[in-house]
Order: C-alpha cells, then sequence, then structure tokens
C-alpha cells in the first residue's frame, strides 16, 4: 500500500514552525521556502496579507456632522444669512425734534452671534464643563447645626421690634 504521494513527487513544505514548535505545514510561496504566513514582512506588504484588505468588510457609515458639512460646503448660500447677520447694522433715531435723523450703526450683538454660530459650525462647540455638588449627610448635618444655632442666637438676643441688630450679627453690636 503506498503513503498516498506518488512515485517520484514530493510535496514541498514551509520551512518555518508554528507557535507550539511543529514543522509548518502549508505549502510554500512558489517563489521561496516560508508560507505568506511565514513570509518576511516585505513579503506579506506586497502580497496583501494581513490587515484591512481595500474594498472588504463593512463599509463605514459616515457620521452625521461629516455629512452636514458636505452640504454646507456643496450649498453655499446656506451662509447668506449668517453673512449678512456678520454686516448688520441697526438704525437709531437721533434727536427728538423735526430736525431729528435715522443714524445706521453696527449691530454688535447680532454680529457676535452670527460670529459665534459660524464658528461653532467651523470647528464644532467649545467644551462647556458642570460643576457638580455632592450633598451628604456630613454637610447636611453641619447646615442643620449652624441654622440651629442662628436661630438659638437670634431668640436669646433682645432686640425690640424694629431693631435688627440682632440680625446684623455681632459686628453691630460692637
Amino acid at each position: 500500500m503506498g503513503t498516498g504521494h506518488q512515485k517520484g513527487s514530493m510535496k514541498r513544505a514551509c520551512h518555518g514552525t508554528t507557535k507550539a514548535g511543529n514543522p509548518c505545514s502549508r505549502p510554500p510561496m512558489r517563489d521561496g521556502d516560508y508560507c505568506i504566513g511565514h513570509a518576511d514582512k516585505e513579503t506579506k506588504e506586497a502580497k496583501g496579507f494581513g490587515g484591512p484588505q481595500q474594498g472588504s468588510g463593512r463599509p463605514r457609515k459616515p457620521r452625521t456632522v461629516d455629512l452636514m458639512r458636505e452640504w454646507v460646503e456643496d450649498h453655499p448660500e446656506a451662509f447668506g444669512v449668517i453673512k449678512e447677520a456678520l454686516s448688520a447694522k441697526r438704525a437709531i433715531v437721533v434727536g427728538n425734534t423735526k430736525d431729528a435723523y435715522v443714524e445706521y450703526v453696527p449691530d454688535w450683538p447680532t454680529r457676535i452671534v452670527a460670529f459665534k454660530e459660524l464658528m461653532d459650525r467651523a470647528y464644532g462647540k467649545s467644551k462647556t464643563f458642570a460643576e457638580h455638588t455632592i450633598i451628604t449627610d456630613d454637610v447636611l448635618a453641619q447646615a442643620m447645626r449652624t441654622m440651629e444655632e442662628e436661630f438659638a442666637r437670634l431668640d436669646r438676643s433682645d432686640s425690640q421690634p424694629g431693631d435688627d441688630s440682632a440680625l446684623l450679627g455681632d459686628e453691630a453690636a460692637a
């Protein structure tokens, strides 16, 4: 019985070893002694082995902000309102007699809002920070003690009706 090989034909094998230390059983590339998995980095890159392959995988969905930016770039007339607002003027009446006249002056609040909108659209809104206060039992107990002491101090004072010196604290008594 045969071994599965035809007489006179030798099956070539890769000269590399597996992670387990066994000889690699894959056939080598035509122009070398190693399979694509054990070839040097330059050969792998030239053959397109490893890493993302062009055209493979699921296409990425565009981000909403990228779609919006593309639309705005394709429709420059969308900035017409902001352009007008950047040069906005407002009318003021100078005088209150028959000699009164209208003068046009820069409308800075409108211009600033338009500029802010333009910058927010172009560069994104700036980060804002929020401060959070955590009220624990200790803080609450201290606040209650302080209030009780203040009420007791007000009750002890001999203030007369209409006399606000007790409300002003110890500085008024001095």
